[in-house]
C-alpha cells in the first residue's frame, strides 16, 4: 500500500478496500461515555485556563463543591449519643441492626468505650398481674438490671 504521491494522492477512491471488523466494546469500572462535542469543549476550556483556576490534582475533578480543607479550627467529635424507640414486636432484629450499623463502627475505633443502655417503659391500662410482676422481677434481678420497679397509678 502506498502513502500516495502528489500525482496520485490518497483519496477514498484510490485507497485499497479493507474489510473492517468491529471490536467488541470493553467497559471497566472506570469507563465513561462522553459526547465528543462536550469533550472538545472541556479540552478547549482547560487549554485556556490559567494555573490555579481549576481543580487541583487529586481533587474531585471540579465536580460539585470542593471538600472542606482541614484547618486547625476544625474540631473532631469525641462522643456519640443517640436514642431511638424500638418496636417491641421486632426487638431482636431492631437491636441487631443498631449493633451492626452503629455500635460496631464505634467499637472498631481504637480506645473507644461504648456503653449501651436499654430503658423499658411499659403501661398496661388493666394493670400487670401478680404472676407477671414476679416473673419480670426475678428475670430483671437475674439479668442484673441496675434499676427496675413497678408503679401504681
Amino acid at each position: 500500500m502506498s502513502l500516495g504521491t502528489p500525482e496520485q494522492p490518497n483519496t477514498p477512491a484510490s485507497l485499497p478496500k479493507v474489510k473492517l471488523r468491529r471490536a467488541p466494546a470493553q467497559y471497566r469500572h472506570s469507563s465513561v461515555l462522553v459526547r465528543p462535542e462536550v469533550a472538545e469543549k472541556q479540552i478547549a476550556d482547560e487549554a485556556i485556563r490559567e494555573p490555579g483556576d481549576g481543580p487541583e490534582p487529586g481533587g474531585n475533578g471540579g465536580c460539585g463543591p470542593k471538600p472542606p480543607t482541614p484547618t486547625t479550627t476544625t474540631k473532631t467529635p469525641h462522643r456519640f449519643y443517640g436514642t431511638t424507640k424500638l418496636n417491641a414486636a421486632r426487638l431482636s432484629s431492631s437491636a441487631g441492626q443498631i449493633g451492626d450499623e452503629i455500635v460496631q463502627h464505634l467499637k472498631a475505633l481504637v480506645g473507644s468505650d461504648v456503653e449501651i443502655t436499654l430503658e423499658i417503659h411499659a403501661t398496661v391500662p388493666e394493670g400487670i398481674p401478680d404472676h407477671v410482676v414476679r416473673t419480670i422481677s426475678e428475670n430483671a434481678a437475674t439479668l442484673k438490671f441496675d434499676q427496675f420497679g413497678f408503679e401504681e397509678e
